[in-house]
Order: structure tokens, then C-alpha cells, then sequence
């Protein structure tokens, strides 16, 4: 059996591991749009039910400096690990509904331009619910919306909110080690405590 004092070890010597290897960690990173207050409706949708368009995004790593992508071919989605898109009533969780996720960012990483948007399925996209927003983007201008289509009675219903652009924050996630750092991890614990072992053994066998 292993003594504490050789159990306490292993688990320093595999802290320190981790320390050294700063390569194998991933960083999430949390960004956070809060949009203007929606001053035109239609339809379905009013005042104090849908309000404003805000959202918080959890990307698997901070989006980088001097990002310039293109509408048509440059989507990010791939970089969400969860989210949260809300128009005051209708919310969205599911990333697949993403339709559109692209930025520019400055030299320091933060967003000065975005065009994202999701659109929900209700009813075999018969019936779709979907949340957008644009900020500074050449030729599209700056507008949140929300809206809502039936395509089974013919309802629809949106709620805007043109010319002036949300605010963005940004929160960092917890640094996580990566499966790849996990597993040298533990392969290295193992091979101290093997080799702890066969000390052990050793000198009980020399007793």
C-alpha cells in the first residue's frame, strides 16, 4: 500500500504537470449583447411583451483581433458551446437555429461590426420565430428584430428598432484542461505510482 506521504506526491507532481502544459487548455469565453429598446410594431407582437433583442453567447474561444468576415461565407457558429437569444418573450436555446454569425472586430478583439441571426422552426417551418441583429454593417446599416411568420393562417407579427447599434461585454470562462492534457494527466499519475510501488517493494523485499 502506498504511504500518504507518497500519495500527496503524486498528486503535486501531477498539479505541476498541468501547469507546465498551458497548451492543452481551452478558454470559453462569454460574450453579452444587450439591444435598444424595440420602438415599432406590427402585427402580433406590442410593447412590454416583446421589448428588446439581447443574447448571451458562450464561444469556445475569444473571437480574434482584427476579424474581418464576410457575410456569405465566414459563419462562426462553430465556435458557440451555448446560448441564449431572447426578443423580450420568445426565447432560443438551440444552436442549430442559427442563420447567420459574423463579425468584425479591432486590433484589441473587440466587436465593432456583427449581422447574427437564428430562426426557429415551430411548426415544420410553417411556423418560424426568429431574432436578428445588425450593427454597423456595410450596406445593411444598424437594426434589431423580431418577428414571427404562420404559415398556416397567415399571422405574422415583428417589432424593430433601426439606427441605433446594442452593446457588447465580455466575461472570460473558467481554463479547463483539454481530454488530450486529462489523459497525460492520469498516464503520468500512473507511472509515478508504479514507480513509488516498486519501491516499495523493493526495500520490503531488501527487510
Amino acid at each position: 500500500m502506498l504511504r500518504p506521504n507518497v500519495i500527496v506526491s503524486i498528486l503535486i507532481a501531477g498539479m505541476l504537470l498541468l501547469l507546465v502544459c498551458p497548451s492543452a487548455r481551452a478558454d470559453s469565453v462569454t460574450y453579452t449583447y444587450t439591444g435598444p429598446m424595440f420602438t415599432s410594431y406590427s402585427g402580433t407582437y406590442s410593447p412590454g411583451i416583446q421589448t428588446n433583442v439581447s443574447a448571451t453567447f458562450t464561444l469556445s474561444q475569444p473571437l480574434p483581433p482584427n476579424l474581418m468576415n464576410n457575410l456569405s461565407s465566414d459563419d462562426m457558429s462553430y465556435l458557440i458551446v451555448s446560448m441564449s437569444v431572447t426578443d423580450g418573450s420568445f426565447v432560443d436555446t438551440n444552436v442549430q437555429d442559427v442563420a447567420h454569425f459574423v463579425f468584425y472586430t479591432d486590433s484589441q478583439g473587440n466587436i465593432t461590426r456583427w449581422y447574427w441571426g437564428f430562426i426557429h422552426p415551430v411548426d415544420a417551418r410553417l411556423d418560424v420565430q426568429g431574432v436578428e441583429s445588425i450593427g454597423n454593417w456595410f450596406g445593411f446599416g444598424t437594426e434589431d428584430l423580431a418577428g414571427f411568420a404562420n404559415g398556416n393562417t397567415g399571422g405574422i407579427g415583428s417589432a424593430d428598432e433601426i439606427g441605433t447599434a446594442g452593446t457588447w461585454t465580455v466575461s472570460a470562462g473558467q481554463t479547463v484542461p483539454e481530454p488530450s492534457a486529462l489523459l497525460m494527466l492520469f498516464t503520468s499519475m500512473l507511472a509515478i505510482a508504479g514507480v513509488a510501488r516498486s519501491r516499495v517493494a523493493e526495500r520490503t523485499s531488501r527487510a
